[in-house]
This record gives structure tokens, C-alpha cells and sequence, in this order.
């Protein structure tokens, strides 16, 4: 291409190819500038929504600090029992586990 360039009698078809490929460079280069500048130009909006969004957050605990908060009791769940109600549990049964017997036919393990 740069031998054709420098001759004296240029080739008219590839002085068109140059202008088709310069147009599409031009062309891509201009939507990128707008790109930018719509990028740019979003950003005063978005600081707009950021702030709204913080003041109605705000709003929001204000509002849920005025209003009266209920006092909801824990419902005590089946099957367990507090400690002080086990030990009393116990205590009544007279504080000594059941021992273990040996099987009808079977003999305990006796150590010497």
C-alpha cells in the first residue's frame, strides 16, 4: 500500500478503501466521545437518587423510633426444661439415678 502511496499516479480504488476505513474509525470514534458524555452526564442524577435514597432511610428510622414498640414474650418451648426445674425435677425424685440391673439370666461383672 505505501508503494502505491508513492507512486505519482495513486490507485483511485484504494484512495476509496481509505476513506471507507477512515469514515468507520471516525465513526466509532464519535460513539465513544457520546458514550462518555452520556456516562458523564448521568452522574448528577445518580448523586440525586443516592441522596433521596439516604434522606427516606432516614426518614424511616426517625419514624420507627416515634412509634411505640410491643413487648412480645418468648413462648417457652416444648420439652426443655430450665435448669432450676431440672435440679428440682431431680431433687424430688430423690437425687440418685436408677442403677442398672443385669438382665434375667445374666450375671453382673464382679471385680475382686
Amino acid at each position: 500500500m505505501g508503494r502505491q502511496l508513492d507512486s505519482g499516479a495513486p490507485n483511485p480504488v484504494l484512495w476509496d478503501e481509505i476513506c471507507v476505513v477512515n469514515d468507520l474509525i471516525l465513526c466509532s470514534f464519535h460513539g465513544a466521545v457520546q458514550g462518555c458524555g452520556r456516562v458523564m452526564g448521568l452522574r448528577p442524577p445518580l448523586g440525586k437518587m443516592r441522596e433521596t435514597s439516604t434522606l427516606r432511610k432516614q426518614e424511616d428510622e426517625a419514624l420507627n423510633l416515634c412509634l411505640p414498640h410491643r413487648q412480645v414474650p418468648c413462648p417457652p418451648q416444648a420439652g426443655q426444661q430450665s435448669f432450676a426445674a431440672a435440679a428440682a425435677v431431680r431433687a424430688k425424685q430423690g437425687g440418685v439415678k436408677a442403677q442398672r440391673t443385669a438382665p434375667a439370666g445374666q450375671q453382673a461383672n464382679q471385680r475382686p
